[in-house]
């Protein structure tokens, strides 16, 4: 019984230990960076968000960076991005 009781208790840990992590920066794009031909608007450069996903995989998603009291628009960017990012819950 205690051996089972045991198993059951490892095995429930061991689960536990499978978690996802998402690694979230927003910074601003320069030439070097690997989403600089994206993110290049004639003018200069947007700003990034750089998406890591639990696999390690990177996503750029180039969000504009306007005067945020005239215009919300990266607000509104960065707040749909994180929404979809929580609503995919846990795995």
């Amino acid at each position: 019984m205690k051996k089972l009781l045991f198993a059951l208790a490892f095995t429930f840990i061991g689960q536990q230990a499978f978690s996802q992590m998402y690694i979230v920066t927003y910074t601003i794009c320069a030439s070097n960076h690997p989403a600089a031909t994206a993110c290049w608007t004639g003018t200069g450069y947007n700003n990034v968000l750089t998406i890591i996903d639990p696999s390690g995989t990177a996503t750029y998603k180039c969000i504009g960076n306007p005067d945020i009291n005239q215009d919300p628009s990266a607000l509104i960017a960065l707040n749909t991005e994180f929404n979809n990012i929580t609503s995919q819950g846990y795995k």
